[in-house]
């Protein structure tokens, strides 16, 4: 009965060690992942139409060399930019809703995970709505009939209160065309007010209604001097 050793060959040892060498000097060298934003926050203010000033803050991280911002809603990014600085103050163009802020610290050219903060962007855009007024003379019924109608946030959202000009109001619930039945002949202006979730509101004054003014008006006129001159 014998004993057998087995025996790696040198070359393969010293490549071995060699791998084990460089495998570590590699990890050492590899720059570690900066830790995430602390204190990230963001709040918008509405400009004018469609646009929100956002002002945006966040603490330091140590050894970061900038900082990269961006603002997304849906995919989109909105505003991005890098920075040195803690705090950002862009423009963005959206509608009403909330868009993410989000963070990274660069140290060494590696990012950090992006810190989020949801940003809400306040709805301050009234409703609008176009309408045409008509009549029935033999009914005394008044129409009002509804051709377009918009809101920046939707229009689900919208309630709509029609007052006939006689001193009666009541709501319009729905886009088909209201009637109102006057129980004497006048003229009457109607108003439409819309209203929207975020209470944002406008009225509309419409053309008017006048009932038991059938007759055309008549008169004469005359030119002095009758001759012309030069």
């Amino acid at each position: 009965m014998f004993t057998r050793t087995l025996r790696m060959p040198a070359i393969a040892v010293t490549a071995a060690l060699a791998f084990g060498v460089l495998g570590t000097s590699t990890a050492e060298a590899k720059p570690t992942k900066p830790g995430g934003v602390p204190n990230l926050v963001g709040v918008a203010t509405w400009h004018t139409g469609t646009t929100y000033d956002v002002h945006a803050s966040w603490g330091a991280v140590t050894n970061a060399t900038s900082y990269r911002a961006s603002i997304v809603r849906g995919g989109a990014t909105l505003a991005s930019k890098t920075l040195t600085v803690l705090d950002w103050d862009p423009t963005i163009t959206s509608g009403p809703g909330q868009v993410t802020l989000q963070v990274q610290a660069v140290v060494n050219h590696r990012k950090s995970t992006p810190a989020k903060y949801t940003v809400d962007l306040p709805d301050k855009v009234a409703p609008t709505g176009t309408y045409v007024t008509s009549r029935d003379e033999a009914t005394k019924v008044g129409t009002i009939t509804q051709t377009a109608l918009y809101d920046d946030s939707g229009t689900a959202g919208i309630t709509k209160v029609v007052s006939w000009g006689d001193g009666s109001q009541g709501p319009w619930t729905g886009d088909a065309p209201i009637n109102h039945t006057y129980q004497a002949i006048g003229r009457y202006v109607p108003t439409v007010t819309l209203t929207d979730a975020s209470n944002n509101s406008q009225q509309y004054s419409l053309d008017a209604i006048v009932l038991g003014d059938v007759t055309k008006p008549s008169g004469s006129a005359a030119v002095s001097p009758a001759a012309a001159w030069t």
